[in-house]
């Protein structure tokens, strides 16, 4: 099942009810955001509108981001005690449905609701 109410851009559609931690079909080839990469943080435009999530790969260092627009709602909590070993640890996104999805790092979790998903290679 895909999630037909969202668009994706630069990757393979995520489906619906899955806890993700891949990204297919991206610039950077397939990517496992859990197993092969550091999640390096994440920013909540100013108007809320956007949210975005920086990871680099670890086997060459590319960066690129997952980029949720046309946010709806938006609820981040940084955790309060997390081992400073997992800064960098990025557990998974889960696609509830309806542009719902929430996801989950070592030092945040959070839930969003938004039309868009893009993939993005950050180019130095």
């Amino acid at each position: 099942m895909t999630n037909s109410e969202v668009t994706f851009h630069g990757m393979r559609p995520w489906g619906v009810e899955s806890e993700i931690i891949y990204c297919e079909q991206t610039a950077l080839g397939d990517l496992d955001v859990h197993n092969a990469a550091d999640f390096l943080g994440v920013t909540v435009s100013s108007e809320e509108d956007s949210i975005t999530f920086l990871f680099e790969r670890t086997e060459d260092h590319r960066r690129f981001v997952i980029r949720f627009n046309e946010v709806r709602s938006v609820e981040v909590e940084e955790a309060e005690d997390y081992d400073p070993d997992d800064e960098k640890l990025f557990y998974a996104f889960d696609s509830l449905g309806s542009g719902l999805f929430e996801f989950e790092a070592a030092k945040i979790s959070g839930k969003l609701e938004a039309a868009e998903v893009s993939f993005e290679e950050v180019k130095n």
